[in-house]
């Protein structure tokens, strides 16, 4: 928090473009949201948002980061609020944004977990794991995430084996990212 902060500081006075501002405000709010300090990742997601606007990928990283704070809020509205505002930006078109769609799905997944829904978001997250690993390779840090957040929810609904089969397709990825 204190490194992106200083960074921060230092775009300001460098004149920095916007969009290193706003990625450096995507990282503060990242670094803040992992200490726990939720409302000040929010504002700092949401200005990265608004300093994004010229950028349409940075604009959707921004929104990601936002998404994740509302997340840990426990606040699915404004997720799916955001989501639909990220939805909007894929289907426009433009820039490949392929890795941003598997994790829009990974999204909804988790939504759909939460409401109770894991019939719903079962293939979901497996479809979302198939999209990261077509956007990044068999190597797709993406694709581990969703896996290990599979490997939660099937545990967490009584499924021990099949989450013991996600968690070692998980770890079997991790161990090829790590050589």
């Amino acid at each position: 928090e204190e490194y992106a902060t200083k960074q921060l500081a230092a775009l300001a006075a460098l004149d920095a473009s916007a969009d290193d501002q706003a990625r450096a405000l995507v990282l503060l709010a990242r670094a803040l949201a992992r200490q726990g300090k939720l409302a000040d990742a929010e504002l700092r997601a949401r200005r990265a948002v608004a300093i994004a606007k010229g950028s349409p990928k940075l604009g959707v990283e921004a929104r990601f980061a936002l998404i994740d704070v509302l997340l840990s809020q426990w606040r699915d509205d404004a997720v799916r609020s955001e989501l639909e505002k990220v939805d909007a930006v894929l289907k426009g078109g433009g820039d490949p944004m392929a890795l941003e769609s598997a994790r829009a799905e990974w999204v909804r997944a988790r939504l759909f977990k939460r409401a109770n829904r894991f019939d719903l978001a079962l293939p979901i997250y497996e479809h979302a794991i198939d999209a990261a690993l077509r956007a990044e390779g068999p190597q797709s840090r993406l694709a581990i995430d969703i896996g290990l957040s599979l490997a939660r929810g099937l545990r967490e609904m009584g499924q021990v084996d099949a989450s013991k089969r996600q968690l070692a397709a998980a770890l079997a990825m991790m161990r090829a990212v790590a050589g």
